[in-house]
């Protein structure tokens, strides 16, 4: 797993500092479900 400065480790360190719950987890999986589409 590359730890390098993507935006996707980014989201999920706000996620985890944040802690909203599982709203957030659907809002991030939406977000790449949709740039996988893409």
């Amino acid at each position: 797993m590359t730890t390098s400065t993507s935006p996707a480790a980014m989201l999920l360190r706000r996620l985890r500092r944040l802690s909203w719950g599982s709203t957030a987890v659907q809002l991030f999986i939406l977000t790449v479900v949709t740039f996988g589409l893409l």
